[in-house]
């Protein structure tokens, strides 16, 4: 398998994203809302602030992000007996 810089540098990217994920479902769950300096540190994680620059446009994500980091939690809390089989299983072919 052959990496391009770019495919390296997504990678990077992702990485570096996941512990403000964490960090932005934390905030959710105990402050109600992810904060705008966790919010901008996501945004620039993932290449800059684009369209949600705008007040109204960076409210709109801010509000979509704390519902989706509240609905991770709580995906995560539920919890699944060892004996149920997956949903979906891969076979290679």
């Amino acid at each position: 398998m052959e990496t391009s810089r770019r495919n390296f540098a997504a990678l990077l990217g992702a990485l570096a994203a996941a512990p403000l994920w964490d960090q932005a479902v934390a905030e959710a769950q105990t402050q109600g809302t992810v904060t705008a300096d966790t919010l901008r540190a996501l945004l620039d994680a993932q290449g800059g602030a684009g369209i949600f620059a705008d007040p109204a446009r960076f409210a709109e994500l801010q509000s979509a992000v704390t519902r989706s980091a509240i609905i991770v939690a709580a995906l995560r809390a539920f919890d699944v007996p060892a004996d149920v089989p997956p949903a979906v299983m891969f076979s290679r072919s």
